[in-house]
């Protein structure tokens, strides 16, 4: 750390350790042979299912757009299952077995109970989806016609749903719709022993969803107490719900896994990161930008890593880097 401010600067520091990190190999099988691996199964049994799954492809493609278009108030969905053998069941709102048997006597093609068809759990969904996206707490959804489930994926943890549903008096979704709640985070955004070293720290105030893939990377450096990417008037830098700050085993100020309390990179290191990362609302970014000033750039970055432990555990990305 440089300078007379009573806050730190941090303009660069060696690489994270990487000696626990193990190198991920690609370890690619043929098809066969995974699906021999994950149905417990010899491959000459793998290559004789796939050969008459393939073989009956097109008579299933049409029974199943027959089903949609003549039985579109009783079909719900079907699913490939391969245990203890495999085959297609198709799932119906009445009659199951009767209904399925007037299109069909293949017995790779079987029947069962079904609940709401896709048009009834469309309109079972809709309402919730608009006041769980007004909200800004709905990462997206899911829909299952063979269980007849709606699995809607929420931004924030039980307990904050909870607090915003008690306030908006939404009641309790129907049966036929699932929430899947983040999780709640175990480490404080910023540690309180690094508190004074920085001027802020802004973050997305809902949990991370969906994540782009494209790759990034930078060295984040800390200066005058203000987190920026690359230069001491470039970009302020933002971060994930789930990243935070703190130190790592080395006393190094980095950023912080906030589910596990894992240090990521340190502060001063190159990194990487996926994205771009989009966010509406963050918490702490008002007041960065009043304390940090500057042009008023900002870049989200996600949940960086240290470029060292990435290399270690992909060793083909350094040719590429």
């Amino acid at each position: 750390m440089i300078g007379t401010s009573t806050f730190a600067t941090i303009l660069e520091a060696p690489p994270s350790p990487t000696g626990d990190v193990a190198p991920q190999r690609n370890d690619f099988v043929s098809q066969e042979h995974w699906y021999a691996r994950e149905n417990g199964i010899s491959v000459a049994e793998a290559k004789k299912r796939m050969a008459d799954q393939q073989a009956i492809s097109a008579e299933f493609e049409g029974l199943r757009a027959r089903l949609a278009a003549n039985e579109s108030d009783n079909y719900t969905g079907v699913r490939m299952v391969h245990q203890p053998d495999w085959g297609y069941i198709f799932y119906f709102k009445r009659d199951a077995a009767a209904t399925l048997a007037r299109h069909t006597r293949n017995p790779r093609f079987r029947a069962a109970p079904g609940r709401f068809t896709d048009a009834e759990i469309k309109a079972l969904v809709q309402p919730w989806a608009e006041r769980f996206g007004k909200a800004g707490i709905m990462g997206g959804y899911g829909v299952d016609g063979t269980t007849g489930t709606a699995q809607m994926m929420m931004s924030v943890d039980r307990e904050e749903y909870r607090a915003i549903a008690a306030r908006e008096g939404w009641g309790t979704p129907p049966d036929g719709i699932a929430l899947e709640f983040s999780r709640s985070l175990a480490i404080p955004a910023v540690d309180p022993r690094v508190a004074g070293l920085l001027r802020g720290f802004a973050y997305e105030s809902r949990a991370t969803v969906i994540q782009l893939e494209a790759g990034f990377s930078g060295r984040i450096i800390l200066h005058d107490g203000c987190l920026r990417l690359g230069k001491a008037d470039g970009p302020l830098v933002v971060f994930h719900r789930e990243t935070g700050i703190g130190l790592d085993r080395q006393g190094y100020l980095a950023l912080i896994d906030r589910h596990s309390g894992k240090p990521l990179g340190r502060i001063g290191e190159m990194m990487s990161w996926a994205g771009p990362n989009e966010a509406k609302d963050y918490v702490g970014l008002d007041a960065l930008k009043a304390a940090c000033g500057g042009n008023g750039s900002v870049i989200n970055a996600g949940s960086p890593e240290s470029r060292a432990r990435f290399e270690a555990r992909h060793p083909s990305s350094r040719s590429r880097g």
